[in-house]
């Protein structure tokens, strides 16, 4: 708050160094403040108004300002100022940065020459190695040569590299020439006891991989298969078919091995897992290389394989939701495949016929289910019959399943429905008063359960009583039937007979009751209207009807 101190503080300090940062702007701001307190313009604020002078320090600042008068006043800055540089240091300044530049670029030069020396020198020495094995001896020596000049190139890099490549050269270098000292022709080749250990090695490998193949043990060939080629490796002179050939048996192995793995999956219902390992599988089989190894054939085969697994796999996603005809549809698909491919296994056309007749066997159970559901006899009896059928026809394809349970539920199910069709249509026909097509029905049914293998079972026997009783009643019914007609076709006659004066034409709209049966005879109640001259009069007569005699007789009531 003290205003005018600072502003001294300000002007003192502008005298020290002139380029103090934002001076000016304190100062301006300080003097605004002092104007605004006291109305006046304010120049400068003297040393007292802002600091208390120190008695004894009074007599050596008062020698000091005498000695400070005689000195030049020298002004400093707050930013030093350099003197401008020299012409030397101007011509450095262009020529180290080329310099450094062209370090650099040389540096980079020479890494890359050493490397392209160092990669040249590789490839010679594989073309040497193959010379040798071709039996071409001056070719071979000529390329170890132009290796061992490229190595000699090498230098600061692959020190410890370079040794080993060295002594590589020179070992093949005394190969040819021990090869040509000790042999009567140039175009044999010298093989070493490590060479040939190696070699027999690789025949007992392969021997045993083919007879893995054979055995259908995929893991055991591929380990094998591998095994071998790497010692091939190591080989200066192989048979290339063996090799293809054994590369060929690697690439199947593998793909027969990916495979098995998507049954494995399958019979574990792990689709997600089978669907990966198939598309891993017939990424391999699709590769060009495969192509050229197996050749189109087999290719084709194993193709035709892996789509067959793949709709398998589709079909059994489909089974896990009971869409039976979905999972159908995907088997027919696969069966088609499998049917123009005469080469596939046939474990693979077994497993698939094995798979159609499960899934067919859901399908005609659960249509048939739901046709019995909606009281669709006829039709539930198409399906439960189909499903017996392919029970019996498939032989022991359906090993997991208890097919004779299945025999047996099926026997069941369709008697149950034979019965519960053929008691209705009888009922159609009693009230259609076809009581012989009833009884017909009735009995056939009475026979068929006595014939089953049911017929010992409690519910069929329950069925046997109540369908027994409804012949007795569908019989009983139709006598009594018959005496309805008879008393209707000669209702005139007796009640002309027992009302004296009627007329036959004035008799109409007759009603015949059956009231009860007594020993051998059926009663039976008769009304009919007469309409004569007057008021219509109701005529009633009681009559006894013998079935057996075909018999009329009066009944009086007594």
């Amino acid at each position: 708050g003290l205003a005018g101190q600072a502003l001294q503080c300000y002007q003192d300090t502008r005298t020290i160094v002139s380029d103090y940062p934002n001076i000016d702007e304190g100062i301006e701001r300080v003097t605004a403040s002092l104007e605004l307190l006291s109305g006046e313009t304010i120049e400068a604020v003297t040393e007292e108004e802002y600091k208390e002078i120190d008695p004894s320090q009074q007599a050596k600042d008062s020698v000091g300002e005498k000695a400070e008068k005689k000195k030049k006043e020298v002004q400093l800055t707050f930013f030093d100022e350099k003197e401008p540089p020299s012409k030397l240091a101007k011509i450095l300044r262009l020529i180290i940065p080329f310099c450094l530049l062209g370090a650099t670029v040389y540096g980079v030069h020479l890494y890359l020459t050493i490397n392209t020396h160092w990669k040249r020198a590789h490839d010679l020495v594989e073309l040497c190695e193959k010379s040798l094995l071709l039996a071409n001896m001056s070719q071979a020596r000529s390329q170890c040569n132009q290796a061992r000049e490229n190595l000699n190139q090498v230098r600061f890099l692959h020190l410890k590299d370079k040794k080993s490549l060295n002594k590589k050269i020179e070992g093949i270098i005394a190969s040819i020439s021990k090869a040509q000292s000790s042999s009567t022709s140039k175009s044999d080749v010298y093989i070493t006891e490590a060479q040939n250990k190696a070699k027999k090695e690789l025949d007992e490998l392969l021997h045993s991989a083919a007879g893995k193949m054979a055995q259908t043990d995929w893991q055991g060939a591929i380990n094998m298969y591998q095994q071998g080629l790497r010692i091939s490796d190591s080989l200066t002179r192989v048979d290339e078919k063996l090799i293809i050939e054994s590369r060929k048996n690697l690439r199947l192995a593998t793909i027969n091995m990916t495979l098995e793995n998507v049954w494995v999956e399958m019979t574990r219902a792990q689709w997600d897992s089978a669907i990966d390992m198939l598309n891993s599988a017939l990424k391999l089989v699709k590769d060009e290389s495969t192509r050229q190894l197996l050749g189109q054939s087999l290719t084709l085969q194993l193709t035709t394989q892996t789509s067959i697994l793949r709709f398998q796999i589709q079909a059994g996603r489909q089974m896990n939701k009971s869409n039976w005809a979905t999972a159908l549809g995907y088997l027919e698909k696969a069966k088609t495949l499998a049917d123009t491919t005469p080469q596939l296994s046939k474990e693979i056309i077994t497993q698939l016929k094995k798979n159609i007749d499960k899934v067919r066997l859901y399908y005609e159970i659960e249509t048939g289910k739901l046709a019995f559901t909606e009281k669709q006899w006829e039709k539930a009896l198409v399906h439960y019959e189909k499903a017996l059928h392919i029970i019996q026809s498939s032989g022991n394809q359906l090993t997991e399943m208890n097919t004779d349970q299945y025999l047996a539920e099926l026997s069941r199910i369709i008697l149950r429905i034979t019965i519960t069709r053929d008691r209705r249509a009888a009922t159609r026909y009693s009230q259609k008063k076809q009581f012989d097509q009833a009884t017909v029905k009735l009995e056939s049914l009475i026979k068929l359960i006595e014939n089953s293998r049911f017929s010992t079972d409690e519910q069929f026997i329950q069925d046997l009583e109540d369908l027994k009783q409804e012949v007795i009643t569908v019989k009983s019914r139709h006598l009594v039937a018959v005496g309805e007609q008879a008393l209707k076709e000669r209702f005139k006659t007796l009640f002309i007979k027992h009302y004296p004066g009627t007329i036959p034409d004035s008799l109409s709209r007759v009603k015949v009751t059956f009231v009860e049966k007594r020993g051998d005879d059926l009663l039976y109640n008769i009304q009919c209207i007469e309409s004569k001259g007057g008021r219509p009069a109701r005529l009633v007569l009681d009559y006894f009807y013998n079935p057996s005699t075909k018999k009329l007789t009066f009944y009086s009531g007594q």
